[in-house]
């Protein structure tokens, strides 16, 4: 009996007999590949020209409320960061460039989910692009919106075996399609309340890579490649 194998990378299709679809890992950036919260906030800060808060931002309030500012002048805010080019230069936490490297290695199709708005924002996209090359993030495809994990349900259904993310909300977006995230721990999530008892929580990408790579061999057993 030959052996089951995973087909070329992008390639469209599959040959059912000899090959298996690649199992798919869904990177979130902002705040989970990348330090997007202290590097927006010293940005606000600076930008602004007012005192930077005395606490670490723990997500109990908004970010306006948290920098004392309104709603309408945080968008201002945001809109100055993400139109200045600031997403090129945010700092990348340890681990992250090794998360997709091994995973990748292990055979998974790897794709960065990001709701940042780039049909909004012209720069958005190549700022995104140029971030994740400089700092050696690899990956097989992007997905952009709001609704970036039903998007990734829809284009890989039945392959999806894990997620890295670390708002609340877009969790629970995963949690709905059983997309199996994990939490990456922040200050700002802390309080989470998972509606999933399974829902793994770790604060080191290093410790997440591992749980995925698990993922990735119970996915090969489940498909008879092992």
């Amino acid at each position: 009996m030959t052996a089951l194998r995973y087909p070329p990378r992008r390639s469209s299709f599959y040959q059912p007999e000899i090959e298996v679809p690649r199992p798919v890992i869904g990177l979130d950036i902002d705040g989970t590949l990348g330090r997007y919260h202290e590097h927006f906030i010293q940005f606000a800060v600076d930008w602004l020209g007012i005192w930077a808060p005395p606490m670490e931002y723990d997500g109990s309030v908004s970010l306006a409320t948290f920098l004392g500012i309104s709603k309408a002048r945080y968008r201002k805010v945001k809109l100055a960061y993400r139109q200045g080019g600031l997403k090129r230069s945010m700092p990348i936490y340890s681990g992250a460039k090794d998360i997709s490297r091994v995973t990748r290695k292990a055979g998974a199709e790897v794709v960065i989910c990001t709701t940042r708005p780039f049909l909004q924002l012209e720069a958005v996209d190549p700022d995104t692009k140029e971030w994740l090359k400089r700092n050696g993030i690899q990956y097989d495809n992007l997905i952009h919106g709001e609704n970036k994990y039903r998007e990734l349900a829809k284009r890989y259904p039945g392959r999806v075996v894990g997620i890295v993310e670390d708002l609340p909300e877009l969790i629970a977006q995963a949690e709905t399609l059983g997309l199996r995230p994990i939490i990456r721990a922040q200050a700002y999530n802390r309080g989470y309340v998972s509606a999933n008892e399974g829902t793994d929580r770790f604060d080191s990408l290093g410790v997440i890579a591992e749980v995925l790579l698990e993922r990735i061999r119970q996915y090969e057993l489940d498909k008879g490649m092992r």
